[in-house]
């Protein structure tokens, strides 16, 4: 009966502590909910204030879990399909940079999802979009979870940029090469290319992105349409990781030299890029380093292009993602270092620049 009753006592001096601890919690934490969420200042949250206050609690558990779940998720197949990057994201709350989903309306009708988000602050600012690799179109979820996961995008808005996750159309090898895309001007990579287009038109629409500080960061395929988008529309700059040029070489894989034909298609989309380029590359896939630090680089430079390459050895493609099936010991700050030198680069040609995130 005794042991009972001590027992009790026990029990019921721990539950008044764990309630005084909890207490001391709230009230520790009461002022700054209140002075961030209490609008009216009149010392209390009201109905409309408390449910801003837990729409925002749960924007930062879905941010933080999705993160955790998905580390470093590109959602690109291809450079990216058959390992996800064990680098996580930069975790930002949706809180101070919500998830915006809107869909792009092509040329011809055709709508795809873009997901962006932008700095906390009235802007302008800078905008990077990213285009995924592979050849596959991206569903919503996969854009929505790449803007707020991916290793390398949220190192983008850390940075100041405003972020925008584009897809396209699936690349189609066996369309016609003569795809004419606007004004007789022609591209092998077809409908995708379009989309390519619209996204970019889309971005500079979006209130408190500046137009004219608009830059693409793509990888792989998504690199080589960052290239060829650059030679139908305006943009800042690009920084293309490992492009895959055959797309719009209208040329084999890796080749060292190109034909006369293939050369004079390579002049003719090369010339219309009105944009500086930055190759990202790593020295594993000799195949791409081949035609890319030879036939593209040298056809960029002859025709006055303000174009350079960066070779990051030791890494193999999909580095530029911060992964890749053969990128298994890629470090954070291998990463940050390629995210670093993308974003010197953009800062050169930016007209609006990037204020980091505190």
């Amino acid at each position: 009966m005794k042991a009972r009753i001590l027992f009790a006592a026990v029990v019921t001096q721990l539950l008044v502590f764990m309630a005084f601890c909890q207490a001391q919690t709230r009230d520790s934490v009461q002022p700054r909910v209140l002075q961030r969420y209490d609008k009216d200042g009149d010392g209390q949250l009201n109905e409309a204030e408390q449910a801003a206050f837990e729409k925002a609690r749960s924007a930062r558990s879905r941010t933080s879990q999705a993160v955790r779940q998905s580390p470093g998720r590109d959602g690109a197949p291809g450079d990216t399909s058959r390992s996800l990057s064990r680098i996580s994201g930069v975790i930002i709350s949706e809180e101070v940079s919500p998830v915006h989903m809107i869909e792009v309306k092509s040329r011809d009708g055709v709508t795809n999802p873009l997901a962006y988000r932008l700095p906390d602050g009235d802007g302008p600012f800078p905008a990077v979009i990213l285009f995924h690799g592979g050849t596959d179109q991206q569903d919503e979820e996969t854009v929505s979870l790449s803007s707020l996961t991916g290793a390398t995008h949220t190192r983008f808005l850390k940075k100041g940029y405003a972020i925008a996750v584009a897809t396209r159309r699936r690349i189609n090898m066996n369309e016609e090469r003569t795809f004419e895309v606007s004004d007789g001007k022609l591209s092998h990579c077809g409908n995708s290319l379009l989309d390519c287009i619209a996204a970019v038109e889309a971005v500079k629409e979006i209130p408190r992105i500046d137009p004219s500080s608009v830059v693409i960061y793509g990888g792989s395929a998504g690199a080589a349409l960052a290239i060829d988008t650059a030679s139908h529309t305006e943009l800042a700059a690009l920084a293309a990781g490992e492009p895959a040029s055959h797309l719009f070489l209208w040329a084999g894989r890796g080749k060292k030299q190109l034909s006369k034909e293939e050369q004079r298609h390579a002049d003719a989309t090369l010339a219309r890029v009105n944009c500086p380029v930055l190759i990202l590359h790593g020295d594993k896939m000799k195949m791409l380093l081949d035609v890319n630090q030879g036939p593209v680089l040298t056809t960029l430079k002859r025709l006055g292009k303000n174009a350079e390459i960066m070779i990051f050895p030791g890494h193999a493609h999909g580095f530029y993602w911060g992964s890749g099936k053969r990128n298994k010991d890629m470090t954070v700050a291998d990463l940050e270092a390629v995210v670093e030198y993308a974003d010197e680069f953009f800062r050169k040609h930016l007209a609006t620049q990037p204020s980091p995130l505190e």
